[in-house]
């Protein structure tokens, strides 16, 4: 396979813009990568290109203080490799966020969501494809077939709707959805996912924990003040991870799997993953003093911790992989990274004020732009063999 950033023919003009939607946020939020084959398949060549969202302001706007608390002209950008193809003025009147975690690229395409008090509104490279007067934060878009699917959890807190071309499936007022865009273990497109060709989400609502599987609703746990972590359909099988008192529990299928060793590993969150065909949990787990945390990888009857400086775990080949983001460079979600052919693909923007810049296996590629990378996916190309 070939590795290399991309260059493409001309890209699209820059054009400056309007206002950003909320105060920029400058924290390093835990966000999945974009994995890939690296096979050859007869006369096809396979390219693997690097696709990474930016947000460029003003050369005079200081976007690391934000001194206008979100009101700035700013664009929204996505590159393939070197080669801008998608340059969009970003702001309140355009209905796009400047904000990284309300950018998805998904499929070669950049999705927007956002939310003030007039509604929700998503986008595809700049084009509406739903829009709706309830107040939502999104967690899930899935592109299926021409449709979109999304996921949206109400801005008071409880309650969300579940959405085909923006009209509702599936809502409630009470429940609650569980993943999402920020999870070690979910992909690029959020809460919502594929599993054996079904279109698949979970929630909690009270005591109790259900999946959904292309609109079919089951319950696969009712517990007396449980916390709720995470629960997902794993090849067919449903489920669920919760703690209850100073106990973990993750039922798979129905059976217990043991991730806390009777109660003495302290998990404050998980989600669920599948590791050579068994499941098994990361999260941050308590060390006992206060406030202190470390990431770790909890397995049937195993344990493996991480280390409390690494924010981010990633996988490959049945293989995780930590990931330590050096402290110079701002890393806003966990899809400013991917995992692809054994090494570590970063979109980095200095603190310093240099230009940011993506990274992979030492090489480096600059983009001159006054502002920050938000986002990074990898997309392979098959093509003719030379």
């Amino acid at each position: 396979m070939k590795t290399a950033f991309l260059f493409l023919p001309a890209a699209l003009a820059v054009t400056c813009c309007t206002l950003l939607e909320p105060p920029l946020s400058l924290g390093e939020p835990r966000i999945p990568e974009n994995g890939a084959d690296s096979s050859r398949s007869g006369s096809l060549k396979r390219d693997t290109v690097y696709m990474v969202s930016a947000v460029s302001f003003p050369d005079s706007y200081d976007w690391q203080r934000d001194t206008a608390f979100g009101a700035v002209t700013c664009n929204l950008e996505l590159y393939e490799g070197a080669t801008r193809v998608l340059s969009l003025p970003a702001g309140p009147s355009k209905r796009i966020s400047a904000a990284p975690d309300r950018h998805h690229i998904i499929d070669g395409k950049l999705y927007s969501d956002y939310c003030d008090r007039s509604g929700t509104t998503v986008k595809c490279n700049g084009e509406t494809i739903g829009e709706w007067e309830e107040q939502e934060i999104i967690t899930g878009i899935l592109p299926l077939d021409g449709t979109v699917y999304t996921l949206g959890r109400s801005s008071s807190g409880s309650g969300f709707s579940y959405r085909r071309d923006g009209r509702v499936i599936i809502q409630s007022e009470t429940a609650v959805p569980l993943g999402g865009f920020g999870m070690d273990t979910y992909g690029p497109t959020g809460a919502l996912y594929l599993d054996k060709g079904r279109i698949c989400f979970s929630y909690r609502d009270g005591d109790g924990a259900y999946l959904v599987k292309d609109g079919d609703t089951m319950q696969l746990a009712q517990e007396t003040d449980a916390v709720y972590f995470d629960a997902k359909s794993l090849d067919g099988i449903p489920s669920v991870l919760f703690k209850q008192d100073v106990f973990t529990v993750l039922l798979y299928d129905g059976y217990y799997v043991n991730v806390d060793f009777g109660g003495t590993l302290d998990w404050l969150d998980g989600t669920i993953f599948m590791h050579r065909g068994e499941p098994a949990i990361t999260g941050r787990v308590g060390t006992g003093a206060p406030g202190a945390s470390t990431l770790g990888v909890g397995l049937d009857g195993d344990y493996t911790n991480l280390g409390s400086d690494t924010g981010y775990v990633y996988f490959e080949d049945d293989t995780w992989y930590p990931l330590k983001v050096p402290a110079d460079n701002f890393f806003f979600k966990r899809d400013c990274a991917a995992r692809i052919s054994g090494d570590f693909a970063m979109a980095l923007t200095p603190k310093d004020g240099s230009f940011p810049f993506l990274t992979v296996a030492g090489d480096t590629l600059e983009y001159k732009l006054h502002g920050f990378l938000s986002g990074l996916a990898v997309d392979i190309r098959e093509h003719d063999a030379d």
